[in-house]
């Protein structure tokens, strides 16, 4: 069935059934890891992905899509804070934001994104095909993650994953305090899926400097983007932590989204 592209905000299942890899999954089986967490925001079980469109005004509608990666140490979604709100911001720019339910929580400890990155590539690829009927452009498909979400967005975008194509790669990427781009207790090497990022579209990399050692990660991964002439920018900021989604604070890591804002605006040219 097609979705309702006149609703408010459609839904739109990404597998036409059992997702690829779940066929023998046991879904009575599956259980968040018990995070402690006074959010109400928070989606714990996803077994069918999807997509949830949130549409701009089609008098400031710029043809740009941003896929929303929420965070959630791939346990759950952060649906509201890194989801919705950032959904709702993006019309604001003209911006298509499509927000991506992937599966949660984890199908494997050793392999935990092989499914999200599944269902991520599978939305870009659906996003393409129905350009039309959405009014976006093809050539002006990104992803934006969070924490969790951000290893995510870099990880669909890696040629070092199975599958990447360019159907189904975004056209750039915006990372905000990504999680497990290298180990996150000692300071150590990049994870092989971020080393030599040949390939690469545009990269946004956000994160403060108190945030464990993601920072250092992100300005590994910057170096790496660097070496490989591949279009990046890096904020990092004293402090601010972990997890602000675009809620402000009194650090200045919360207002990244002004940054990124600027980015797609002067060096990519995808808003107005």
């Amino acid at each position: 069935m097609k979705p309702d592209f006149q609703s408010t905000h459609p839904t739109i299942r990404l597998w036409g059934g059992v997702p690829p890899g779940d066929e023998t999954l046991d879904p009575t089986a599956l259980k968040a890891a018990d995070f402690s967490r006074d959010d109400l925001d928070l989606v714990k079980f996803v077994t069918n992905p999807y997509l949830t469109l949130f549409r701009p005004p089609a008098n400031i509608s710029c043809g740009t899509t941003v896929i929303i990666c929420p965070g959630g140490a791939y346990e759950f979604l952060s649906f509201d804070k890194e989801g919705t709100e950032i959904a709702c911001w993006l019309n604001t720019l003209g911006i298509t934001a499509a927000i991506l339910a992937y599966r949660v929580p984890r199908r494997s400890q050793a392999d935990f994104h092989r499914g999200p990155v599944q269902d991520s590539r599978h939305a870009v690829t659906w996003l393409r095909e129905n350009a039309d009927a959405l009014g976006i452009r093809t050539d002006r498909i990104g992803m934006l993650g969070f924490s969790a979400g951000a290893h995510l967005a870099l990880a669909s975008t890696s040629i070092h994953e199975a599958g990447a194509t360019a159907e189904n790669r975004p056209d750039f990427v915006g990372a905000i305090y990504p999680a497990y781009l290298a180990n996150e207790e000692i300071p150590s090497p990049l994870d092989p899926l971020f080393r030599s990022p040949d390939g690469f579209p545009p990269v946004f990399l956000s994160a403060a400097q108190n945030d464990m050692l993601r920072s250092y990660n992100a300005a590994q991964f910057y170096l790496e983007l660097f070496k490989s002439n591949i279009p990046t920018e890096l904020h990092l900021y004293p402090e601010g932590g972990h997890g602000y989604g675009i809620r402000r604070s009194e650090f200045p890591a919360s207002r990244w989204h002004l940054q990124f804002e600027e980015w797609l605006r002067c060096n990519l040219g995808f808003i107005r």
